[in-house]
């Protein structure tokens, strides 16, 4: 399965252009280059969210005599040490097929890393970047600099302010595909959690249960752990049912997980926990199983980057999907849209290639499926499928 990206411009978008009558213009010195502030952790949140992140930039002014091939070198060297950038690619002469507004720097990555255009983003603050884009094509997303030239024509998919801005459209209106691997072979956890991931899985999805809060008792944070040790690079979402929940959290934590859901019937003090969680550097996520109310997050949904939204009675895998689920999630929804916050909305147990369209259409982003996975011999063609019924 192919990768996403997000594809780059350099000036104006990673690091401050310089303006002369009204116009950017490139840093032409190391001592020129100023990266914003907001430029690494709009990265981190893209990067995190399994985007590779790929600089695609004009560079004429080497050829013209006003830039050395050194200087280049300097601020590129600089710029992959400050930002989590993937790659960078480079066009230095204006009449090749790698000149934007020519699409070449962006299919020259897409052979490279095997990228699918159809789920990848190009950012730009200039018309050139945007129809680059367009061009390849993929996605596109303008950052309105209010410069002295023509705007992009047609236009972008959305135009921002900023490029936090941009990664938070990105994130709030991509869908996600996470696999539960509470079905995959634990003989071969490592192997088939790589498997997934390689087959298009955007992150994994661990159930940690107790026997206790839940009827089951699945794994603990050393599994996380070993996970990360076989060299699992994909985010992992830990999704904790287990009670009390606040020494598991720091234990996951630990072990490497980069998103701790917890259920609210599991904490003495949801909002102490979910600080606690920030704490650990972890994204939070609230898990609403079928009998609980969503009044559950109204108090805290500010503080929330995921909320999950159980379609199935937590504690075994391969149940079937709760139909009465698709109002919840709609509900959850509404909220999120009218407290205009940036929560992703999942939805975990019993999803299928021929009701994730549905649950989309309710208001899901994030989709944990386990046994549709893990049940098939061919994960791609599983998780082809299902990105498939959500263009569909």
């Amino acid at each position: 399965m192919s990768n996403k990206a997000i594809f780059l411009d350099s000036d104006g978008v990673l690091n401050t252009a310089i303006m002369k009558e009204g116009k950017p213009v490139a840093p032409t010195t190391l001592s020129e280059l100023e990266i914003p502030e907001e430029v690494k952790p709009a990265l981190e949140k893209l990067k995190a969210a399994g985007y590779l992140l790929i600089c695609v930039t004009n560079k004429p002014d080497v050829e013209r005599g006003l830039m050395t091939q050194e200087a280049v070198d300097a601020i590129y060297k600089k710029m992959r040490a400050e930002l989590p950038l993937d790659d960078v690619f480079i066009c230095y002469h204006e009449n090749s097929a790698c000149y934007k507004p020519k699409p070449g720097l962006l299919l020259d990555a897409v052979k490279k890393y095997d990228i699918d255009l159809t789920r990848s983003y190009m950012i730009g603050d200039r018309w050139r970047d945007i129809e680059a884009g367009q061009n390849a094509p993929c996605k596109t997303i303008w950052i309105d600099r209010h410069y002295a030239e023509k705007k992009p024509n047609p236009p972008a998919n959305f135009t921002a302010d900023s490029l936090m801005q941009a990664a938070e459209y990105i994130l709030k209106t991509s869908y996600q595909l996470s696999a539960s691997l509470l079905s995959a072979d634990f003989a071969r956890l490592g192997e088939q959690a790589q498997a997934v991931i390689d087959a298009g899985a955007d992150t994994l999805h661990l159930d940690a249960m107790d026997n206790h809060f839940v009827p089951q008792l699945t794994v603990g944070p050393l599994i996380c752990a070993a996970l990360r040790r076989y060299g699992i690079k994909a985010a992992i979402q830990v999704h904790v049912m287990a009670q009390p929940v606040d020494k598991l959290i720091i234990d996951f934590a630990k072990a490497g997980a980069s998103c701790i859901i917890f259920h609210p019937q599991t904490s003495d003090n949801v909002a102490q926990s979910i600080k606690l969680i920030k704490e650990q550097e972890c994204k939070v996520g609230l898990a609403l199983s079928p009998l609980v109310k969503t009044d559950a997050i109204k108090d805290v949904l500010d503080t929330l980057d995921f909320i999950l939204v159980m379609s199935v009675n937590p504690g075994f895998a391969g149940q079937p999907f709760i139909p009465a689920t698709l109002d919840k999630i709609k509900h959850v929804r509404e909220v999120i849209t009218a407290h205009g916050a940036n929560t992703r909305l999942g939805v975990d147990g019993g999803v299928k290639i021929d009701n994730i369209a549905s649950i989309a259409r309710a208001g899901a982003d994030t989709f944990i499926a386990g046994s549709a996975i893990f049940n098939q011999p061919d994960y791609a063609a599983v998780i082809s499928a299902m990105r498939k019924a959500l263009k569909d």
